[in-house]
């Protein structure tokens, strides 16, 4: 999954990071459709039954909090991924629930 200036948003844990505030969890109907999973659950060096995503808000501040996804469906979580995101004190991740 491509952004906008052409990162491939599947392999953002793969770039550097910086963090100014954490986004407060979900709430309302966004709670409804994303569940939260801390990251002390999150197995690593294996394959990842679900999409896993962060929920982020650009630099400029003005945009709303939306979920990127950081690591697909069947792609390996690496170790190092989720040592970045405590070193970020990111405290978890959130999957998609299903509907219906």
């Amino acid at each position: 999954m491509m952004s906008e200036n052409g990162i491939d948003m599947s392999q953002i844990l793969d770039y550097q990071l910086k963090i100014s505030s954490y986004v407060a969890p979900v709430v309302g109907e966004e709670g409804e459709s994303f569940g939260f999973l801390p990251l002390r659950q999150l197995a690593v060096d294996g394959k990842i039954p679900f999409n896993i995503y962060l929920r982020a808000k650009t630099k400029d501040n003005n945009s709303e909090p939306s979920f990127v996804v950081c690591c697909q469906r069947s792609q390996v979580f690496l170790k190092n991924w989720k040592i970045k995101l405590e070193q970020l004190k990111i405290p978890g991740v959130y999957y998609s629930k299903p509907t219906g």
